[in-house]
């Protein structure tokens, strides 16, 4: 193979790469919800499984969003995960979704519901059993002048490893991430019309977590809906798309020169 052959095939290949490094959308919600397992990892209540699971509801609305319901009219807490794992969350890469619309049901009261993301080791979850999971919410709990919290919560094996807790203004949210930095590290935080604010940091070893990822929410009263997401996907981090481009850029000017 010539040197010119070699430049073209390997700034071809490059691009290609950078392309697939861009972010991954995993359901902008458009189809239907086949993929995801529904599962309650914890209630306060005295409800079985089969109860507890209809505490909440999910329909995609003809905007294109999903429509994330609480029917909850105990005050209970019914913690409840929708995972898939036809995808999963790799070193670098970093969990996305929008929020189009949040319920924050009397701000500041309680009962306070929450809804967001989650990964874990697999998609099916054992009923009230929060294990090998991080979890992440938007919640309406909020002192003045906040009408609101992000929380985070992480269980390694059935650990609480605590929660990581940012005050923030409710309709400043604009989405949640989570992102996984290194084999073990998990960041949370979320995003506003500025930009990404990390909230806190967890050191999670569970055996497979990031092979199930999908969303999550805290019910606690009805809502309906309770929020509106859109674009859950997965990004990786920007160093590696960058990296990746110039590569195609200098092999490409190399190749240049070549013809």
């Amino acid at each position: 193979m010539t040197n010119r052959a070699i430049l073209c095939f390997a700034a071809m290949l490059c691009t290609s790469v950078a392309g697939q490094a861009f972010a991954e959308m995993v359901d902008d919600f458009s189809g239907d919800l086949s993929e995801y397992t529904k599962a309650v990892v914890l209630t306060n209540s005295t409800s079985n499984e089969s109860t507890s699971l209809e505490m909440t509801s999910f329909a995609i609305n003809d905007d294109g969003q999903l429509e994330f319901n609480s029917h909850v009219t105990n005050g209970k807490a019914y913690q409840t995960v929708l995972l898939r794992d036809d995808y999963s969350l790799g070193v670098g890469d970093s969990l996305r979704i929008e929020i189009r619309y949040f319920d924050d049901i009397a701000s500041g009261l309680t009962p306070i519901s929450g809804v967001g993301i989650a990964i874990a080791a697999t998609k099916n979850q054992t009923f009230k059993v929060r294990e090998n999971i991080i979890m992440l919410e938007l919640n309406g709990y909020g002192a003045s002048p906040f009408t609101g919290r992000v929380i985070g919560t992480s269980f390694q094996g059935t650990t609480n490893q605590g929660q990581k807790i940012a005050n923030v203004i409710v309709e400043d949210v604009t989405g949640l991430f989570l992102e996984r930095v290194a084999v073990d590290t998990y960041d949370v935080g979320y995003s506003t019309s500025v930009g990404d604010l990390v909230v806190g940091t967890y050191i999670n070893n569970s055996p497979g977590l990031g092979s199930a990822i999908g969303l999550y929410g805290d019910c606690r009263a009805t809502a309906v809906p309770l929020a509106r997401l859109d674009n859950l996907q997965i990004v990786p981090e920007p160093c590696l798309v960058s990296m990746l481009v110039a590569c195609g850029l200098m092999l490409a000017a190399g190749r240049r020169r070549y013809l």
